[in-house]
């Protein structure tokens, strides 16, 4: 299927959280280190459910963060995929905060302490 059923084949872009994590493992506790965070098998289940959901979707590409649970996450959506069994998948982005925005200041943000 080269497009949605309905639509004309216009362009779209889909964009995808991570699957399901704990922040409270001991890992991350440990090392108080929350990048390092994987999917939890729920996370593992909800992204091949995704990657089952958008099989007949054709993508042409496929972006994710450096992190490891968004790439986790993107193997396992792409998996599903048949278009995608020889992609490779690249890391493009990194997370990071705008210069621009201050967390602490920033009125859609509540910190506690």
């Amino acid at each position: 299927m080269s497009a949605l059923p309905g639509t004309t084949g216009r362009r779209r872009i889909y964009l995808m959280r991570h699957g399901f994590v704990d922040y409270t493992s001991e890992e991350v506790r440990r090392t108080r280190d929350p990048s390092i965070v994987s999917l939890t098998p729920a996370g593992e289940d909800e992204a091949r459910a995704a990657g089952a959901a958008l099989a007949e979707v054709h993508f042409d590409l496929a972006i994710c963060s450096g992190l490891k649970r968004t790439r986790q996450t993107a193997e396992l959506v792409l998996a599903e995929h048949p278009d995608a069994r020889n992609w490779k998948l690249r890391s493009a982005f990194r997370n990071c905060v705008p210069a621009s925005i201050s967390i602490s200041s920033h009125p859609s943000i509540s910190l506690r302490r």
